[in-house]
């Protein structure tokens, strides 16, 4: 896992997972930048707590190896600054679709998210940088669904969520979160 440690220094730990025992790290963080696995597992869960026994702050599922913070290491500037990032929505169901499907940012406590969808299911396209706006994307606040490229998700398939972060001129840091919902039906 990589970090930020208290005196501000961004540090790495490496643990060794044994099965279902909870394995607690040695150091302590300010705050969690990014946890990767060094291998997929089709029926391996990982939940990252804060502390032994506490509070749950990412959950890694079968077949993935990543979390990490968003906008890692943006700060303002002199003038209002505006970064991207990109994420991906995935209907993990082994079998059924994801109907009507649509993406929507449900809370952005610091109001400096915005969100947006890529023109097609399955792109994996790159940013130019994280200050260049993506092409093609219509970023929307708040509690606004867009809809999903062709309406559903099959199993397995993904969109590409743009996020896009506002940050005042002189924005003191923020400490905040945002949260992303994938939301649909089945038939």
């Amino acid at each position: 896992m990589k970090g930020r440690l208290t005196s501000g220094i961004i540090d790495t730990e490496a643990l060794v997972l044994n099965g279902a025992v909870e394995v607690v790290g040695t150091k302590t963080w300010e705050r969690i930048l990014s946890v990767v696995l060094s291998a997929t597992n089709a029926s391996r869960t990982v939940t990252v707590k804060q502390g032994s026994g506490g509070a749950t702050r990412a959950t890694i599922g079968p077949n993935e190896t990543t979390r990490r913070i968003l906008f890692a290491d943006s700060i303002s500037e002199s003038a209002t600054a505006i970064r991207y990032t990109e994420i991906y929505e995935k209907n993990s169901h082994g079998t059924q679709a994801l109907t009507t499907a649509a993406v929507k940012l449900t809370a952005d406590p610091a109001a400096r998210i915005r969100m947006g969808l890529a023109a097609s299911k399955g792109s994996t396209g790159t940013l130019t940088n994280r200050k260049t706006a993506p092409g093609g994307v219509t970023f929307v606040d708040d509690n606004v669904s867009a809809g999903v490229p062709g309406g559903s998700l099959a199993a397995g398939e993904f969109i590409a969520t743009y996020l896009e972060l506002n940050l005042p001129a002189n924005d003191p840091a923020n400490k905040t979160t945002a949260t992303v919902e994938l939301s649909g039906g089945t038939v």
